[in-house]
């Protein structure tokens, strides 16, 4: 049975009421609120947000319940308070302030597990930013007990084009051309698919250098789906506490959210670690710095404009270029690395080396030399 300290003193009005002005608890994990959504009951009389596709109230209701089964009840009910019609700004830390921002990721969640397949590729950019750093937290809540939780490995790039884990995936548009595209992008005509039927990729390979994000339909997103919901809502309470304790159901939502992208990568019969991966990730590792570019134009130049610069130079800016293009032949497996010049010692040989292992990357990694040489990304 629970008593009145289990309730934490919520008078039956305040219980029942959808209100984005109440203050976000300091736990989910207390009391009667929160047991997981299980029930009808559970959600009875809270507002469902009304979604384009026009269903009635109880098809939504229906949906809403698929959609946030297993979060905490006071969490389910915030989140629809939040979102719901009535919502307005509200005061600092009040479930309309905190959780109001997951009103774009709620209402394609809705139209996902409705049978819609959106994709969550627009949403804000400060909506992704406490996502990696909540999902170390929960690797450091296990580690606390003496447990691993072990987060997919992924090549540190700078978030040029998405802030969260780089082991999440997203959905993509195949394309022969050189922008990254949704799934079903216009631009793409009959290759169009829908996103819950497309490929995937890791997340990380968005922040490639040289990544050209399709402008209409907002390239590559990852999937709307319940696990997604749960585990942008985690992240938000987890940073509005401070990055403090992670509670026992933000747990779950980031476990829930690393096994669906290891089902995705299942289904894509992809490794732990990818060879192209290893590429990157080695590349990242002791840039050249400002001397980069000086190595990538020794390669690269005409030769008036190369037999211009001091004998010296040269000579500086080719033994980089080899230094690089070495870092590179030793990240490849055996079987992809191309022959090597029998004298690397002439600018000649350096130019159909560099040509003959960056021709082997392109198709997964098409700006490698922006990785080999720091090069500026012109994006």
């Amino acid at each position: 049975m629970l008593d009145e300290r289990d309730v934490g003193h919520v008078s039956p009005a305040d219980e029942h009421r959808a209100d984005p002005a109440r203050q976000v608890p300091d736990a989910y994990d207390r009391g009667y609120r929160s047991w997981p959504v299980g029930e009808p009951a559970d959600l009875r009389d809270w507002p469902i947000p009304a979604f384009p596709s026009g269903a009635g109230p109880d098809r939504r209701r229906e949906i809403a319940m698929v959609l946030l089964k297993g979060l905490p009840v006071g969490l389910a009910r915030d989140l629809l308070a939040a979102v719901g019609p009535s919502a307005e700004p509200s005061s600092e830390g009040s479930v309309g302030q905190v959780l109001g921002p997951l009103r774009s990721a709620f209402e394609a969640a809705l139209e996902w597990t409705a049978g819609s397949g959106h994709l969550a590729n627009r949403l804000p950019a400060d909506l992704w930013t406490s996502t990696a750093e909540f999902a170390s937290a929960c690797t450091e809540q296990f580690a606390v007990r003496g447990d691993v939780l072990d987060l997919p490995d992924t090549p540190p790039l700078p978030p040029l084009n998405f802030s969260g884990p780089g082991w999440l995936r997203v959905s993509y548009g195949e394309t022969s051309g050189s922008r990254s595209h949704a799934p079903d992008c216009r631009v793409l005509k009959s290759l169009s698919l829908a996103p819950n039927q497309a490929p995937t990729w890791p997340a990380w390979r968005l922040n490639l250098p040289g990544t050209d994000m399709c402008t209409i339909c907002g390239g590559p997103g990852v999937a709307a789906t319940p696990a997604l919901l749960g585990f942008l809502a985690a992240a938000v309470i987890w940073e509005h506490r401070s990055g403090e304790l992670v509670e026992r159901w933000q747990l779950r939502a980031c476990l829930t959210m690393l096994a669906e992208a290891a089902a995705a990568r299942a289904r894509e019969v992809e490794p732990d670690i990818s060879w192209y991966e290893n590429v990157v990730t080695e590349l990242l590792a002791d840039p050249p710095g400002e001397r980069g570019q000086e190595a990538c134009q020794a390669l690269t130049q005409p030769d008036r404009q190369y037999r211009k610069l001091a004998r010296v130079k040269q000579l500086s800016a080719l033994t980089l270029a080899q230094d690089r293009l070495e870092v590179l032949e030793q990240a490849l497996p055996p079987h992809l690395r191309p022959e090597r010049p029998m004298r690397l010692s002439t600018r000649s040989s350096l130019q159909t080396w560099y040509k003959n292992l960056t021709e082997v990357c392109r198709d997964e990694i098409p700006h490698v030399e922006m990785l080999l040489f720091s090069l500026p990304d012109e994006g």
